[in-house]
């Protein structure tokens, strides 16, 4: 029901075995952009049909344990018989999940589609900007990262605002909100760095103001000197 974040076990010892219940949500805010960032190829995925509460938590959960048993951290497996036939059944006819081919055939071990796993373009951006692009500090590249995914995946919002960059990056590094000023500051950060990346000629601004969205600016000149 999505009370609690995602339960996992660690194994001190073969006698020794320790239950973690985190506080918070499954499908939690870092989660929810994870969705939204991928909302354009999920659509294409389910030939038009919106995912419900259901299947993007049975998502998350599958992408969470993924991550969390490269830890030796481990988490019970979602399977048909444990009262989620209906959502594994339909996300894995979409595509969205897959069973390992390795898996129990009893208890077999799902994954999500790797695109969906997919966050990094460094390749792709090299290729717009060129060597240039190395140059670049780290954050600039982070955005330029944000900003290229949800021009390629995304669906509502797939031209980004400042806002929506700063809320993805920030609940993909601190998961929640637990201060309200250092949210605010980080958000402010991000878009003075958009603002920068801007008038540097790597993105284009689209409806000037304060709803200005952001796509990456593919005729860039590679041999433009971007940073000092």
């Amino acid at each position: 029901e999505n009370q609690i974040d995602l339960p996992y076990y660690v194994f001190y010892a073969e006698q020794d075995v320790g239950l973690f219940i985190p506080k918070g949500k499954v499908l939690d805010d870092e989660m929810q952009w994870w969705l939204t960032s991928f909302e354009g190829y999920i659509f294409k995925k389910t030939n038009g049909k919106e995912l419900d509460n259901e299947q993007k938590t049975a998502l998350a959960y599958f992408l969470k344990s993924e991550r969390i048993n490269k830890s030796e951290r481990y988490t019970i497996a979602l399977t048909p018989d444990n009262n989620h036939f209906s959502v594994i059944a339909q996300l894995e006819k979409w595509g969205l999940i897959y069973k390992l081919a390795d898996s129990p055939q009893l208890y077999p071990i799902y994954v999500v589609d790797r695109t969906l796993t997919n966050f990094d373009f460094i390749k792709e951006l090299r290729g717009i900007f060129g060597g240039s692009y190395d140059d670049l500090k780290p954050e600039y590249k982070e955005i330029l990262n944000v900003i290229f995914h949800f021009n390629n995946f995304g669906k509502t919002i797939n031209t980004p605002s400042a806002s929506q960059v700063g809320n993805f990056l920030f609940f993909k590094k601190y998961k929640n909100v637990y201060s309200v000023e250092e949210y605010n500051e980080f958000k402010r950060k991000i878009r003075r760095l958009v603002n920068n990346i801007t008038s540097r000629g790597l993105l284009i601004q689209l409806d000037k103001g304060t709803k200005s969205r952001y796509v990456i600016n593919n005729e860039f000149g590679r041999t433009k000197s971007l940073f000092d």
